[in-house]
């Protein structure tokens, strides 16, 4: 699937003739092995042939390059769906608004409800005055799930907004996945510490709040005993799996609730702003 979290070597050479045109397939070859890319040389043959049977690249003499009719097709469904999904009518359906100021979902699987978490924070942060994004999580399970997606998630939030985390625990799979993070320090900022349970007092809920709107995910007691026990038992990189997919296979109650409420946005700002000083008020942008 094109800009999946997984790519196939198709889609590994469409990326690379995106960039550069007419290519030969050892010059294919050597970019994919410096992006570290496993494909043999057969492999990428066959590659090519089926890109060229479907249309999407056409070659000239030995070397390939995306087709003009491809790339124009492709464009109008792009066109089409920033229409569907990033105009206001979509968002509309999502975000909290004077007629509905508060929306609440509730999920079983924690697979899908992290998919449907990355998906409102990133419409939000599109929706983004001020810039500025809050975090707080007990732990960091959500990052190690799914990795491929988190990268694709995070490389597009945080190109909207700058972050400020708190992480509740500094249990090693917490401060091994925080290490993991790319490097980002003028788009993120992350303190972690049990002390910040005493900022949020609720171990069963996750707070994201970007300008007034404020998203927070309250998991029932049992699974976040199950974590938090799972997360006891983590002592290296090998057992990371194991445990979380231990955690997969629980059934958890999940409530995920999205308001427009300023005053309790400006309620974790000032908790925020104890770790990292002063931030941009709210009331001054909105």
């Amino acid at each position: 699937m094109l800009l999946g979290s997984k790519q196939d070597i198709q889609e590994h050479i469409v990326f690379l003739l995106s960039n550069c045109s007419r290519l030969s397939a050892k010059k294919i070859q050597k970019k994919l092995d410096t992006s570290k890319v496993k494909a043999t040389v057969q492999g990428i043959y066959r590659a090519l042939r089926c890109l060229q049977e479907d249309g999407v690249i056409t070659k000239e003499k030995q070397a390939y390059s995306l087709r003009t009719p491809w790339i124009l097709d492709l464009a109008k469904l792009l066109d089409t769906m920033e229409n569907t999904y990033l105009d206001q009518d979509y968002h509309d359906l999502l975000l909290p608004n004077q007629k509905k100021e508060k929306r609440v979902w509730y999920f079983t699987n924690m697979l899908q409800m992290n998919n449907f978490w990355s998906q409102l924070l990133i419409i939000m942060a599109n929706k983004s005055k001020t810039g500025i994004a809050l975090s707080y999580c007990p732990h960091t399970w959500f990052e190690n799930l799914q990795i491929n997606q988190e990268s694709q998630y995070r490389r597009n939030y945080f190109s909207l907004v700058k972050q400020f985390s708190i992480v509740g625990s500094n249990f090693f799979l917490d401060k091994y996945t925080v290490s993991k993070r790319p490097n980002q320090k003028d788009q993120e900022e992350t303190y972690i510490s049990v002390k910040a349970k005493e900022i949020i007092k609720n171990p069963n809920l996750y707070i994201d709040v970007i300008d007034d709107i404020v998203l927070e995910i309250k998991f029932d007691k049992r699974s976040t005993n199950l974590v938090e026990d799972c997360y006891k038992m983590i002592e290296n990189e090998k057992d990371i799996d194991k445990i979380l997919s231990c955690i997969l296979k629980q059934k958890n109650k999940i409530k995920v609730t999205l308001q427009k409420n300023q005053k309790k946005a400006e309620c974790y700002y000032k908790k925020f702003e104890k770790i990292f000083g002063p931030l941009k008020k709210i009331n001054e942008i909105i």
